[in-house]
């Protein structure tokens, strides 16, 4: 087990809620997904490096991924429907409730994604274990292949994350979001406990100790403790000041 000190906590809330937003521009994450081709065309240039792409976890195919291509193009059609306002460039689901079409899109997105996840994972490790390459072109290659994955590896991470809360079961705020030619889905915790309670409650190594001058409102712990979700069984207690605040 672990203790987890936190000063000034009475910021805690906020910084958890912060923690917890998600958002992913569509055509972005698209085109990412788009890029993965150039990545199959940088290692088929060299014999040593196309090899990597005759494993079962990552081959050519998967990284085409002409499946989630199709779904990220469903998705697109489905938020050609949601009409935004016209000041703020937002429409918010009422209570966070996207409605089927556009979830059942966003939904295919997110099922597609693991696969692709997969084979880009893999390549990061097969390319680990390669033998020394001494020739530079092969060399050049072999670095901004890995390049590109990493950059894509991180991406898709992130809009997994954003899309997977956009149709998760949480109590979360959902909107989408209009600009220009950009379009973006976004998720939003209500408050700190959605965010905290997998995080940190729900722990069997951790146990937190949160400090700070103001942690105190006039009816005591309670909107921290709500706004936190901490358990009942969470212990307060009221120090004395140890800087002179009367002088």
């Amino acid at each position: 087990r672990y203790m987890l000190v936190v000063d000034e906590a009475h910021n805690f809330p906020e910084k958890a809620i912060a923690v917890g937003q998600r958002e992913v521009e569509v055509v972005d994450a698209l085109n990412r997904v788009f890029r993965l081709r150039t990545l199959v065309g940088t290692l088929s240039r060299h014999p040593e490096l196309a090899v990597l792409l005759t494993h079962p976890e990552r081959t050519a195919e998967k990284f085409e991924a002409k499946e989630l291509i199709k779904a990220f193009q469903g998705l697109m059609t489905a938020l050609e429907d949601v009409k935004v306002d016209d000041q703020t460039g937002q429409f918010r689901f009422s209570k966070g409730i996207v409605p089927k079409p556009l979830y059942d899109a966003a939904l295919v997105v997110a099922t597609e994604f693991p696969v692709v996840q997969g084979a880009v994972s893999s390549l990061l490790l097969a390319m680990l274990e390669l033998p020394a390459i001494s020739h530079p072109a092969v060399r050049k290659s072999q670095a901004d292949a890995t390049h590109l994955a990493l950059s894509a590896g991180k991406a898709m991470k992130s809009a997994f994350e954003s899309i997977s809360s956009f149709t998760g079961p949480q109590r979360y705020v959902r909107w989408v979001s209009k600009v220009d030619e950009r379009v973006s889905i976004h998720t939003s915790p209500i408050n700190g406990a959605d965010v905290l309670k997998p995080l940190l409650w729900d722990s069997k190594r951790a146990t937190a100790s949160f400090v700070s001058a103001t942690l105190r409102d006039l009816k005591g712990f309670g909107r921290f403790q709500r706004g936190c979700g901490m358990p009942p069984s969470s212990h307060f207690e009221v120090l004395p000041y140890i800087f002179p605040y009367g002088e």
